[in-house]
């Protein structure tokens, strides 16, 4: 289920996959074999931030170097040809992990190779899950499947239900349904959208890429001040009225580019973190290394827009209105925030 078609509200209630994930473990927890060590309830316990499990274990699942991040880097930079991406050393950072206070701590020994996981994760972002042409297909795939929110009602109404469906056979749903109906019919509709899809033939089209860069430390938060921008640019595209450009303003919704939420990130630069080897002690990362301490206060956002491929061709004049428009608004977005840091 892409984020898009969540956030496009299609359904009934918003899906979250966590929570899914959550009811499957309740559910399911004997065919899952699970109860040896930790029953489910316990386990959803360790999943939910606000669970009654130590924070360690929480941290395990959801933090700067958690068992995710350590799992999909590898595995999904060897599966997409791109090892120079996601190139880190696991089993140094599991080797690092402390406990204080009933908090995850890192070793400093390891710090090194927790930093070297933060810039991998960044580089697969950028080339990997947020490529031009990934979002592109995220795009269509969400087009499609919200033009028949009844099956994606279907799909999350029940947890057997659920696990019914993958890639293939949702594919292979709308296709059965779509065959007896006419081209202008929701399923028809959709299945002619995957198809494009399973022959790359693209829709949408990169029209802007900006990177943002901010500082972490500012007043506001930066992704408030995104969202409004971005509602703006829409705005501006639709009094474009000539062309139907069915703009696409994309960023990261929620704040993490080295793959942490920002409120995670900001308690691990405040709190002491780090078991200090030399001396036994836990401390700040400021206090280890004012170097590592500065590099995570700069932080990176890629904002683009895309816009119909077919459209943008008819109204070149128009596409670069747009661009013109969200260059000026990105540019004084980002001399703001530097400058409230400067002052």
């Amino acid at each position: 289920m892409t984020k898009e078609l969540a956030q496009n509200k299609v359904i009934d209630r918003p899906f979250d996959h966590e929570e899914m994930s959550r009811k499957i473990i309740e559910e399911k927890e004997d065919e899952l074999g699970l109860g040896e060590i930790f029953k489910g309830k316990e386990i959803n316990e360790i999943l939910d931030k606000n669970g009654g499990a130590p924070d360690f274990l929480k941290e395990l699942i959801s933090g700067p170097y958690d068992c995710d991040k350590l799992d999909y880097l590898m595995r999904d930079s060897y599966h997409t040809g791109a090892l120079e991406y996601g190139s880190i050393d696991p089993e140094r950072i599991i080797d690092g992990f402390r406990v204080k206070d009933l908090h995850l701590c890192i070793s400093s020994s390891a710090l090194h190779a927790v930093m070297n996981s933060f810039l991998s994760i960044q580089s697969m972002y950028t080339a990997i899950y947020y490529h031009r042409t990934s979002r592109i297909f995220d795009f269509m795939i969400a087009d499609a499947l919200s033009m028949i929110p009844d099956f994606i009602n279907e799909i999350v109404s029940e947890v057997d239900t659920f696990l019914e469906y993958d890639d293939h056979t949702i594919v292979e749903v709308v296709r059965e349904r779509a065959k007896n109906e006419s081209p202008s019919t929701p399923y028809r509709k959709a299945m002619e959208i995957l198809k494009k899809v399973r022959y790359r033939q693209k829709m949408y089209k990169c029209i802007l890429e900006f990177p943002l860069s901010f500082p972490l430390v500012v007043e506001e938060k930066p992704r408030e001040d995104i969202e409004r921008i971005s509602a703006r640019i829409e705005e501006f595209s639709r009094e474009c009225d000539a062309a139907d450009f069915n703009i696409r303003v994309d960023h990261r919704h929620i704040i993490r580019p080295v793959g942490v939420d920002l409120e995670d990130i900001i308690n691990w630069l405040t709190f002491s973190r780090i078991y200090d080897t030399e001396d036994n002690e836990v401390k700040s990362i400021e206090h280890v290394s004012k170097a590592y301490f500065r590099d995570l206060l700069r932080y990176s956002v890629l904002f683009r827009i895309f816009a119909d491929r077919e459209r943008i061709k008819k109204y070149p004049h128009l596409v670069e209105k747009i661009r013109k428009k969200a260059k000026e608004e990105l540019d004084g977005l980002e001399k703001k925030w530097w400058e409230m840091l400067l002052s």
